[in-house]
């Protein structure tokens, strides 16, 4: 990358340079002469030639300083994901099967149903069937097009801006579905457990699959949830998705979360 260029890389770029506290700049995709500046000070710092220009060796010290995957590696994990479901006026065994996208038999089988019988209101199911392994896999497959027709699918699904959404996914991830932070926030949309707990037990009332449509899904309903609480305002939501929602109605915005703000909504009006 050299100066004048523009793109999504550029974004990302000028996203790590903020984290290294050189760039205060828009994250608008475009290597202005600010990131060149800041992008010289940053190579000085490694004791890299500053030439301005990202090459090989300017990649190599921000993968490794920032611990970036370069490379989407498949997980073999055995774990066996299974969760709860109470049965609820109107549910058929067919019906919780195909929610939970697990074969009728082995719902029946493992609850010990007869999936001719009739289904109890108020019986506590065990869903089995969606693997660890099984949704890694299929999510570290997804190309970044592939990602990016999932967010518009659900942003169209939920009646939110697919521009917006996208922006949001490339900030957090780069389109990467097997990005997990140290803080344990996982898939395209970096959702933390507590954040999923939240979306499943309050806003939909039922557990959303471990895969890349149900990380997607999980984020969506939370952003939707998020510009509900601040009347659409996308500033206020985004800064309530960096921060938590309550540190933003008694804090407003923290400083170290305007960049990311801006970043999200400066990427938005050219995704």
């Amino acid at each position: 990358m050299r100066p004048g260029l523009f793109g999504y890389d550029v974004s990302v770029l000028q996203f790590l340079l903020t984290r290294h506290g050189m760039y205060d700049g828009p994250l608008d995709g475009y290597l202005s002469g600010a990131t060149d500046k800041a992008l010289r000070r940053y190579q000085r710092q490694v004791d890299l030639v500053s030439d301005g220009v990202v090459g090989p060796k300017t990649v190599a010290a921000l993968v490794l300083q920032n611990r970036l995957p370069v490379r989407p590696q498949r997980v073999s994990v055995s774990l066996s994901l299974s969760r709860s479901y109470v049965v609820k006026p109107g549910d058929s065994l067919t019906g919780i099967a195909q929610r939970f996208h697990v074969p009728l038999r082995t719902l029946a089988g493992t609850n010990r149903i007869n999936s001719r019988h009739v289904l109890l209101i108020g019986k506590k199911l065990r869903i089995p069937g969606y693997t660890l392994a099984a949704s890694t896999s299929s999510a570290l497959a997804a190309t970044p097009t592939q990602v990016r027709e999932r967010l518009d699918y659900w942003a169209g699904h939920y009646g939110l801006s697919p521009h917006l959404l996208r922006a949001l996914a490339w900030m957090e991830s780069g389109y990467q579905p097997n990005v997990v932070s140290k803080a344990g926030a996982r898939g395209v949309l970096q959702t933390l457990p507590v954040t999923r707990d939240f979306v499943e037990q309050v806003l939909v009332g039922h557990p959303l699959p471990a895969s890349l449509d149900g990380d997607i899904e999980t984020g969506v309903l939370y952003l939707r949830h998020l510009l509900g609480n601040f009347g659409g305002s996308e500033r206020l939501a985004l800064a309530a998705w960096y921060q938590g929602e309550k540190a933003v109605r008694e804090h407003g915005i923290f400083k170290v979360t305007k960049p990311f703000v801006t970043g999200v909504l400066a990427l938005k009006a050219r995704m």
